[in-house]
């Protein structure tokens, strides 16, 4: 066969793998499951940053609360001290003591409540990257599959791709059990911290005070 037959071969060869590997990875750009599944990342990693703000202001919020329980208490030691000739005096102390415990207590819960959500969004944002790679690892199995049939290439052999796309099923499952055990978690603080703050706050009102709340994001169903 001439020279110039063999290279005109050649280069039909090697456009029309161009143009399949081409078309393969169009469909890869343009698969709406890999699409959507990035975009559930970058939402992921959002709300993750807006529960790691949440809990930042919360330890603010603890951090003076806790500093008016102990000047509370000092205040009660002094006022002990003092009881034989101001006996009034020791009960405010007692009082502002006890109305500092409860917001203590309301605010150790509220710090709870926010470390679980940290942790419930991290694990989602990992669970939303697992379902990334699934999406990719199926779009991979699926791309071998189309190309298969057009240029079989013994070279890459399907059960590699598909043994991929197993793992990372197998990943998001876990990944998924995680969350929906940490979400239970966070419900649960949640429930107390409410509880406790409720109580705190009742007893505020009594006293001529009220206790600020911050509305806590929620979590991702």
């Amino acid at each position: 066969m001439p020279v110039a037959t063999l290279r005109g071969l050649a280069g039909l060869v090697a456009g029309s793998i161009f143009i399949l590997l081409a078309a393969a990875a169009a469909f890869t750009r343009g698969n709406s499951d890999v699409d959507a599944a990035l975009a559930n990342v970058r939402a992921a990693q959002s709300v993750a940053k807006e529960a790691e703000s949440f809990r930042a202001a919360v330890a603010r919020e603890r951090a003076r609360v806790h500093t008016r329980l102990d000047a509370a208490r000092t205040a009660v030691v002094l006022a002990g001290r003092a009881a034989g000739t101001d006996p009034d005096g020791l009960t405010e102390a007692r009082h502002e003591q006890g109305l500092a415990d409860d917001q203590a207590a309301a605010a150790d819960a509220k710090m709870q409540y926010a470390s679980d959500l940290v942790a419930l969004r991290r694990q989602e944002s990992d669970l939303r990257q697992a379902e990334l790679d699934l999406a990719r690892a199926r779009a991979d199995l699926e791309r071998h599959d189309r190309l298969a049939e057009k240029v079989p290439d013994r070279s890459l052999d399907r059960e590699d791709f598909a043994r991929a796309a197993r793992v990372a099923e197998t990943d998001t499952r876990q990944k998924r059990t995680a969350v929906e055990t940490t979400r239970t978690a966070v419900e649960t603080s949640e429930r107390s911290w409410r509880n406790i703050w409720q109580r705190a706050d009742v007893a505020a009102r009594l006293a001529g005070e009220s206790t600020a709340e911050a509305t806590p994001p929620r979590p991702v169903d």
